[in-house]
């Protein structure tokens, strides 16, 4: 398979994804951009293929160090072959002005030696401004500035303290997604009503702390323990 093939192949489920999707090579030059990505950056596609990335997306990090630009955080990890950890970003944008996205990567090893970083970006603006919100009330009524990093964290933390292992049902599906494979299929596969799949799909984002299928995907690339 040439490695424009296997790029088409990989990359086919992401074009109508619902999250900001995009993937660059380890130059740092976009090679795929989704229709969510034009929608939320309004960047067209055509526009952004082989452009650096980090000449169009204006991101910053909460720890400033996340920052998109030259030789990120992200891509030198992805040159070692190293799966960068996600982060959440504060992404100006073309049409909707400033917001929070949390970004997950997946690596992508490519036939040829070469590699691709997968970005799958999910706004969560509305969870973060909500946090912000109680730790401004919270400062003003009692003049102490609430931990809103941690307060962020508390419902994911939650979740997973539940009950944090996978069934192997879940990592069945998970495997699944990681391949691309929507509720229909795995259903089909799995001998399963389509609503059994769909709370099985639920636990487990919320197990994984991810906001999408499209991160637990990117989880399960990586090589989610199964």
């Amino acid at each position: 398979m040439s490695a424009l093939s296997f790029r088409e192949n990989l990359l086919q489920p992401f074009v109508e994804a619902g999250d900001c999707v995009f993937a660059v090579d380890m130059d740092q030059r976009v090679v795929f951009w989704n229709k969510t990505a034009e929608r939320v950056t309004g960047y067209g596609a055509q526009e952004m293929r082989g452009r650096p990335c980090y000449l169009s997306v204006h991101a910053v990090g909460k720890d400033r160090a996340a920052s998109c630009k030259k030789d990120c955080l992200a891509i030198l990890r992805a040159r070692s072959r190293c799966s960068p950890s996600a982060v959440d970003l504060h992404l100006a944008t073309g049409r909707e002005g400033l917001l929070w996205l949390s970004c997950s990567y997946a690596l992508v090893p490519e036939p040829d030696g070469g590699g691709l970083l997968l970005h799958i970006c999910h706004d969560v603006s509305s969870q973060v401004e909500a946090v912000q919100a109680v730790s401004e009330f919270v400062q003003h009524f009692t003049g102490v500035e609430a931990d809103s990093t941690k307060a962020a964290g508390n419902h994911a933390d939650a979740a997973i303290a539940c009950d944090p292992a996978l069934t192997s049902r879940e990592l069945q599906i998970l495997q699944l997604l990681g391949e691309g494979q929507g509720t229909k299929d795995i259903a089909a596969q799995l001998v399963l009503e389509q609503g059994t799949v769909r709370n099985h799909v639920k636990h487990l984002l919320a197990k994984l702390s991810v906001h999408s299928r499209m991160q637990a995907a990117a989880l399960a690339r990586k090589g989610f323990p199964f």
